[in-house]
């Protein structure tokens, strides 16, 4: 398994966020890409379960690649 540093790139939008302020954050989220270009995933959501740390650990592990399971 490798053993470089992997990083996720979360937006997360709230439902109670107007749409002036959504079209922002995607302007604002490009300026971020710009600076920060290597992540191993995206998630954009507007749901708290989403950002549980063991849901986005495993969509980083399956973004991967090769996993073949070292035990750790």
């Amino acid at each position: 398994m490798s053993k470089r540093k992997k990083f996720a790139l979360v937006t997360f939008i709230g439902t109670n966020v107007g749409a002036l302020k959504r079209a922002k954050v995607s302007t604002d989220k490009a300026q971020v890409k710009d600076v920060f270009k290597s992540f191993a995933i995206e998630i954009l959501t507007n749901e708290k379960s989403d950002l549980r740390v063991d849901r986005i650990k495993a969509e980083v592990v399956k973004a991967g690649g090769a996993n073949y399971g070292t035990g750790c």
